[in-house]
């Protein structure tokens, strides 16, 4: 910050290399540039995944959507059991209802 923020006010050089970026990308008028899908989508998809139609239902006001979950699939979780064995002291020592 204490050396782009006084470059960027005297010169005005992140404005300009920022355009040019941006402007190499051939972006046309009105299309979404998909600039961070390509690393986002395949960490968000290995996590969890939406259901598109529940949001295209939401985004045209269709009421079955209210109830619908966003979730398609998450991750998978595991549940690992550990066996042990065990001395168990002899029957005198044990109590059991009587």
């Amino acid at each position: 910050v204490l050396v782009l923020l006084p470059l960027e006010a005297a010169t005005g050089y992140l404005y300009i290399l920022t355009k040019l970026i941006i402007d190499s990308f051939h972006i046309q008028s009105g299309e979404a540039p998909d600039l961070l899908n390509v690393i986002t989508d395949p960490l968000t998809e290995s996590i969890i995944q939406l259901d598109e139609s529940v949001i295209r239902d939401i985004a045209t006001g269709s009421l079955d959507a209210k109830n619908k979950s966003f979730i398609k699939k998450w991750c998978q979780t595991y549940t690992n059991i550990t066996l042990k064995n065990m001395t168990v002291p002899g029957p005198e020592n044990c109590t059991a209802p009587s």
